[in-house]
């Protein structure tokens, strides 16, 4: 302002000594009136072309001002945004290291690829020891992995694949092979759709895949450990099924004193605890046999139609007189009619008696225990409940499992091995069913067995043969 200010007095000042000088001059050479009309003219023009000239000076500077403004802007921001780019570098950078991935940036048309410095590391080699082209990388691939990788790549290339990702083996410079995951993603394409530059990284995994190939290798010898294991309890099972069915039936033929008095009375108690005895260890050894045939996958169910209340009465009656010795009330919950299943009769009928048997097992002397049936939207629903012991919600999935009780000093109050509820859970689940326990430690437990609809038999024909 103080430019446009000051022209315009100069050329005044300069004009005013110019029009006096000058008038002067012509009084002196024209000495009439006429010269004061033009020394007024003169002096008017001049007023309006200074005040013009202010004028044009004046917004001349505030343009000059505005650009200034302007550029002082542009210069900010460009400032701005030249931290904000040395800002996210450095982040990206920060990531890398962190992540301790290799970077390569790929133009496509040449074939040209960048790689970082940890890409080259990762691998063994020195910066610039190798070429940066797409043929290096193509010749480091392991054979097996090769043509693997080069498809990945293709499908994105071709816009197949949002991304690329690939597992290969890169060899080292020490001939190891270094498992990465290699990861990138076209970032431009030309007019006619063509790739023409691709970003990705190599990530080391091959602290993971060696973790897997252990994993695997565990898991194979844990298998064939469970194999051996299942086969030897299965021979000695039979080995001891022999003897045992020999001590069952002489014991048997000895209480019931077929051929004759044993002499004194104790002989025939002792018979009776023999053959007791005998029974419970066959018992056990069938419950063994049941978890080999389950685990080795040789469970065969065989189907029938089956009156649910005959099977359920039929084990009542069985365990009765157990429940009658422990003091513990058992009663039967029927609905009218009761449902009719369509499966292994021999298998709902054990399901029941191991459910039955844990349930007076673990109920203290005047307890009960109760066994119902109901039909649901989803099947049929049998249950058996007792007031006795209970279990802790933390124990509940470790008692499914074979060989597991609640706790050890259980099984030495108790008795029992704890093969009863995983035998339950896998027969029920293999008819296409469901266990559920329900307890509280101190109050009691139930336990439910779930029957699918399409085991459930309807005017005498189950859904699975209507289907």
């Amino acid at each position: 302002m103080r430019f446009a200010l000051l022209v315009p007095t100069v050329y005044v000042a300069v004009s005013a000594l110019w029009i006096a000088v000058s008038d002067r001059a012509v009084a002196a050479l024209f000495p009439d009136e006429v010269m004061d009309l033009q020394t007024f003219k003169g002096w008017g023009f001049v007023a309006v072309t200074a005040a013009l000239l202010m004028i044009v000076l004046a917004r001349e500077d505030r343009r000059r001002r505005s650009a200034e403004d302007a550029l002082r802007a542009s210069t900010a921001a460009a400032l701005a945004a030249e931290a904000a780019t040395r800002d996210a570098t450095e982040r990206l950078a920060h990531a890398l290291a962190g992540t301790n991935d290799g970077l390569w940036d790929w133009d496509i048309p040449t074939g040209a690829i960048w790689f970082s410095d940890r890409w080259h590391s990762m691998l063994g080699y020195a910066v610039g020891e190798l070429p940066a082209h797409l043929s290096t990388w193509e010749r480091l691939i392991h054979p097996d992995d090769r043509d693997r990788a080069m498809r990945a790549r293709n499908e994105h290339l071709a816009g197949q694949t949002e991304f690329y990702e690939c597992e290969q083996r890169l060899r080292a410079r020490d001939g190891s092979w270094i498992w990465v995951l290699s990861r990138g993603k076209v970032v431009a394409r030309d007019d006619a759709g063509r790739p023409v530059r691709a970003v990705g990284t190599h990530a080391d995994i091959t602290a993971r895949k060696q973790a897997e190939a252990d994993l695997l290798e565990a898991r194979d010898a844990a298998q064939t450990a469970n194999r051996a294991k299942t086969a030897f309890m299965a021979n000695m099972s039979h080995e001891l099924r022999t003897p045992l069915n020999a001590i069952i039936g002489f014991s048997e033929v000895m209480r019931g004193e077929i051929f004759g008095p044993l002499g004194a009375p104790q002989y025939a108690a002792y018979a009776a605890h023999i053959h007791d005895s005998g029974r419970h260890l066959l018992a056990l050894i069938e419950d063994v046999l049941d978890v080999s045939r389950i685990e080795a996958g040789q469970t065969q169910l065989r189907p029938e139609p089956m009156p649910l209340e005959g099977v359920l009465l039929e084990c009542r009656a069985w365990i009765a007189r157990r429940a009658e010795e422990h003091g513990v009330r058992l009663t039967l919950d029927l609905p009218t009619p009761c449902p009719r299943l369509h499966a292994d009769r021999r298998a709902v009928r054990q399901m029941i008696l191991n459910l039955l048997a844990n349930a007076v097992k673990f109920t203290p002397p005047g307890g009960s225990v109760a066994l119902a049936v109901r039909e649901t939207g989803s099947g049929v629903e049998l249950s058996v409940s007792d007031t006795g012991i209970g279990i802790a919600p933390q124990d509940i999935q470790r008692v499914l499992q074979p060989f597991q009780q609640v706790e050890s000093v259980l099984t030495r109050s108790y008795g029992g091995v704890g093969l009863g509820l995983s035998i339950v859970k896998a027969l029920i689940e293999a008819h296409g069913g469901a266990l559920r326990i329900a307890s509280t430690v101190g109050a009691g437990t139930t336990v439910t067995l779930s029957f699918p609809p399409a085991l459930v038999q309807a005017d005498g024909v189950s859904e699975a043969r209507r289907a």
